[in-house]
């Protein structure tokens, strides 16, 4: 069972991994800049979103970039496959409570449309 302490501990926990990606983010950034030069990254397809993959190529060649791709694509379609998902339960549930019970559906039926909207029929 989840206790007060487990949330905090999760919220520590959380902070420092926050904390620590923000400034993973810096140095790559500085690193970019500095082994790839700004020039170089303005140059090329995306302009600055390109300073990770270029650092990648710059310090591993193609076997680095690889992997810094690869993670980049998964993420793309991570954030896609949300918004869909979100955006299919919103419409589901615009649409039974606004059409369908003309807007007189209850909490309780707000819920069951959200919920079954996400999930695969049983």
């Amino acid at each position: 069972m989840p206790t007060a302490k487990a949330a905090r501990s999760s919220v520590v926990w959380a902070i420092w991994l926050i904390g620590v990606f923000s400034l993973f983010t810096l140095v790559l950034g500085f690193g970019a800049a500095d082994l790839v030069g700004p020039d170089a990254i303005k140059a090329a397809p995306g302009g600055a979103n390109s300073a990770a993959p270029l650092l990648a190529y710059q310090l591993g060649g193609e076997i680095l970039l690889g992997p810094v791709s690869a993670v980049a694509f998964a993420t793309i379609l991570a954030v896609v496959a949300g918004l869909t998902i979100t955006a299919s339960a919103s419409f589901a549930h615009d649409v039974y409570a606004n059409v369908i019970k003309k807007g007189q559906a209850t909490p309780d039926q707000d819920v069951w449309v959200a919920r079954r909207s996400r999930s695969a029929p049983s």
